[in-house]
């Protein structure tokens, strides 16, 4: 299909990136490349039989694929439909495609709407701004700058009148007038009124065409009061400066505002705040700005580097619930979403939806952590898909109830792999998900081990060890830490393995008092890491284990 773009496509598509070239012809261009299109992906008989369901709403009723298109007005829609059904596989496939279009066809409430707030034709929902970043993606490939459409030259000045490219020849006065006669009992009672109402919708489809291109949302953060539920206390979200929150911050780089919870009493899922935890501001200050413009960041890192604790943590000094969803347990589809029980109601048994983590969790101000997202079932997958699109999460298990999410309603990926794959062969659970629905994550960010110094810090504040049983732990778990990068070993080494290590030898070489310092760390390593290891691994162990405490 890639093919079919560059070959046939694209030729079409040239004039619609180039600055050079009027509005109206890159509209011309970009709608005979969507007509070609749909011809090629899909059934004429269909769209035009979809179109005709919604031509009382959409006040359109077009009869074949060229009239159907002739009534786009966006040269961004018609260049976003070629690219997504010429690379369907990025998004969701082709039928999927098709049926998001006849969607759009159907029902103008599947549709963006302008800034005058009535429905955009064919600017189906589905194309967001991830949508939006993957075609920006794709056409770069071509080397295409998907923002050169919105520039456009202006139209060349002329003693005659204009003649649109697809229109037929201008009108003179009184082919003017016999219009007017014809029109002056509709609704739009003269040609001029039609004219002054088509320049009024292509200034506003130029300012919906440069929001997609730029892709970008930051959303204006206002206090909000919360209820009590019974469940969680009552209180108030209120926004503060990042530099106000976080310990040891600062402005300018922590000027950031920031969503904080203030509430009557405990709330019982805002995570237990660490004092001791420290922050990598390269990290920190990305995921506050994406928690402050509403994206959804993807922390990707080996096992044991700290994800999940990193986002919990944040979400413990902003004083916000976290829900936790471990996507690689045996969790139900009917956990995320909901699912009917029966119960009594005057005498009678009956059946109650039982909202899931998911529709709870978008109806309040917190921190949705999808854990490990790419190890996530297939059958999963259109969950997460609805729930990333931003429309609202519709339940189909209750009779297409649709949930709006709260303001301060966040999602947060942690994940082993970029979720196209592994390719380190250390997480044979994982597979490669949807690029739609990877570009729905923005920022990437790639969380490291905690580097040697700052480990040693927390084991000698939490742990109590001291400076040099400290260096031994920390020296031993860079040593493991590469090795298991490297797929020399497969079991990994987690902060919580290295203190539990330090706890483990400062009870031991008390109470083993009699025995030399060797087998003292012996024991406590043994304890900790060696015996829960395969053979192989644990004789890789204790060769570091002999070299590190032999120092």
């Amino acid at each position: 299909m890639e093919n079919y773009f560059q070959e046939t496509i694209l030729p079409i598509l040239q004039p619609v990136f180039e600055d050079s070239q009027t509005f109206n012809h890159k509209r011309s261009k970009a709608r005979a490349a969507l007509k070609q299109v749909l011809n090629k992906f899909c059934d004429e008989n269909s769209l035009v039989s979809a179109a005709h369901k919604g031509s009382s709403e959409w006040e359109k009723s077009p009869n074949t694929i060229s009239q159907i298109v002739n009534n786009v007005s966006a040269p961004m829609t018609c260049v976003a439909w070629c690219v997504m059904f010429c690379h369907n596989e990025s998004f969701w496939g082709s039928e999927t495609l098709t049926s998001n279009l006849y969607e759009a066809l159907r029902s103008p409430y599947a549709c963006h709407t302008g800034r005058d707030e009535k429905p955009v034709y064919l600017l189906s929902k589905h194309i967001d701004d991830g949508v939006m970043e993957e075609v920006s993606r794709l056409l770069d490939i071509y080397g295409m700058n998907l923002s050169a459409i919105t520039t456009s030259a202006p139209q060349p000045a002329s003693t005659e009148t204009p003649v649109m490219e697809t229109s037929p020849p201008a009108m003179n006065d009184t082919m003017r007038q016999a219009v007017d006669l014809m029109l002056q009992n509709t609704k739009h009672k003269s040609m001029s009124n039609i004219e002054t109402t088509l320049d009024a919708q292509d200034e506003r489809i130029a300012e919906l065409e440069k929001s997609l291109a730029n892709a970008v949302s930051a959303p204006t953060m206002q206090p909000i009061d919360i209820k009590s539920t019974g469940e969680i206390p009552s209180g108030t979200v209120v926004v503060k400066k990042a530099f106000d929150v976080f310990e040891g911050t600062s402005a300018p780089l922590f000027d950031i505002d920031v969503p904080v919870g203030e509430w009557d009493g405990v709330h019982p899922y805002v995570p237990e705040k660490d004092d001791s935890y420290v922050f990598n501001a390269d990290t920190l200050v990305p995921l506050l700005v994406a928690i402050r413009d509403g994206q959804n960041p993807w922390l990707k890192g080996h096992t044991g580097t700290g994800k999940t604790t990193l986002a919990e943590q944040i979400y413990a000094r902003l004083k916000l619930p976290v829900y936790r969803v471990n996507l690689d347990s045996d969790i139900t589809r009917g956990e995320l979403v909901g699912r009917e029980v029966l119960t009594t109601k005057d005498g009678s048994t009956v059946t109650k939806f039982v909202d899931g983590v998911i529709p709870k969790a978008m109806q309040e101000p917190c921190l949705l952590l999808l854990d490990e997202v790419d190890a996530s079932r297939p059958d999963l997958g259109f969950v997460l898909q609805r729930l990333t699109e931003g429309n609202g999460f519709m339940l189909l298990e209750d009779g297409g109830r649709t949930i709006q999410p709260h303001p301060f309603f966040r999602i947060i990926a942690t994940a082993n792999t970029n979720g196209r794959g592994d390719d380190t062969g250390l997480y044979s659970g994982t597979r490669a998900l949807g690029a739609a629905f990877i570009n729905r994550f923005k920022p990437y960010i790639d969380v490291e081990y905690m580097p040697a110094e700052e480990e040693r810090s927390l084991l000698q504040s939490k742990v109590g060890v001291s400076e040099d049983d400290a260096r031994i732990i920390t020296n031993y778990s860079t040593e493991h830490r590469v090795s298991f990068m490297q797929a020399n070993l497969t079991l990994p080494c987690s902060p919580r393995d290295t203190m539990a290590l330090g706890m483990a030898y400062l009870n031991y070489s008390r109470l083993f008092a009699h025995k030399s310092r060797q087998e003292q760390w012996e024991l406590a390593f043994n304890h900790t890491l060696v015996n829960a290891a395969d053979s192989d691994d644990a004789q890789v162990i204790r060769g570091f284990i002999n070299r590190v405490v032999g120092e």
